[in-house]
């Protein structure tokens, strides 16, 4: 099926470097499927899944620390997700409840909704509850005085909703917060830092690479002082030419009220090139959001390096 585009929406695409061939093949992508894939049979152990005993482990791991300084060794987070799809059971409520009209109790009758009833039952766990009650203005609407529930999901959907994930508190230490940014820098240093030096290289949103700087330079100050770590921060953004055009739900492009396409980022798989455009020969590789607290940092590691002297032997092999 093809679909005509006018010379408004070509130019548009010569702006995003793609093709409108390759526009059409997205299209054509969205009305025909993609192959599922047949599986053959499960992975086992000894069938695709290896497994290590302690002393096996130990090996592997003796053999990164004697041979990680004769590679250069990076790691590459992923940090460019917004946190909007974290925050979207809450602008459902937001969408749907009224706040005049019927308590938070009476909607979560009424809706049934699970995740909701979770995260305000559990509202006063999360690192940053302390930070934003504190911030909120006292008000006298009526129903919202004895219950800070709504207004706190109001200041939170404000401050964080259109934050990137990487600069959301993940955790909290007493009275300090911490970012999964932050938190991935602390965990970098048990495995990736070689003679006292490391890089860390983040995919962030465009226009981004300041706010991450500006909120990254206390932990790299304290690494410096604390541990003599010397960090070495690379940033880069996903290429709008690995954007995907969006469509409604008969398939046919969506346009907004301009009467413009709207293209949508692509997953992981478009960092592919950012991958590739890294100068370094062992790279560590992890989610930005798959990070632990402090506490089970050195374990973490263990594994980090394990995974590395595995990687590191095969090489030598080949």
């Amino acid at each position: 099926m093809s679909y005509n585009f006018t010379q408004k929406d070509c130019n548009f695409f010569q702006e995003l470097g793609i093709s409108e061939a390759e526009v059409q093949q997205q299209l054509n992508l969205f009305h025909k499927g993609v192959n599922h894939v047949v599986l053959d049979r499960a992975a086992t152990v000894h069938d695709g899944i290896n497994q290590y005993s302690e002393k096996e482990i130990d090996h592997f791991i003796d053999c990164f620390e004697k041979e990680k300084s004769s590679y250069s060794i990076t790691r590459f987070i992923p940090a460019s997700g917004m946190a909007t799809r974290m925050f979207q059971f809450l602008h459902h409520f937001i969408s749907n409840y009224q706040p005049n009209e019927e308590t938070l109790r009476s909607y979560l009758n009424r809706k049934r909704t699970y995740k909701l009833a979770v995260f305000l039952g559990g509202i006063e766990k999360f690192p940053f509850f302390k930070t934003l009650k504190k911030t909120l203005a006292s008000t006298n609407d009526e129903g919202h005085d004895t219950d800070y529930r709504y207004p706190f999901i109001l200041k939170l959907i404000d401050e964080y909703s259109m934050k990137p994930k990487a600069l959301f508190p993940f955790h909290r230490y007493g009275s300090k917060l911490r970012t999964a940014a932050e938190e991935q820098l602390s965990l970098s240093k048990e495995f990736v830092a070689v003679k006292n030096e490391m890089n860390i290289h983040f995919t962030v949103p465009p226009n981004a690479e300041n706010t991450f700087k500006k909120i990254l330079q206390p932990v790299l100050e304290e690494l410096k002082e604390k541990h003599s770590i010397n960090t070495g921060l690379g940033f880069s953004t996903q290429e709008k030419s690995t954007d995907t055009i969006a469509v409604g739900t008969d398939n046919t492009p969506f346009r907004d009220a301009d009467g413009n396409l709207l293209f949508r980022a692509g997953g992981h798989g478009a960092l592919i090139r950012n991958l590739n455009a890294l100068p370094e020969e062992l790279i560590f590789l992890s989610n930005i959001d798959n990070i632990s607290v402090e506490k089970y940092h050195k374990q973490t590691a263990r594994y980090k390096k394990f995974l590395a002297g595995v990687l590191i032997t095969h090489m030598t092999q080949i």
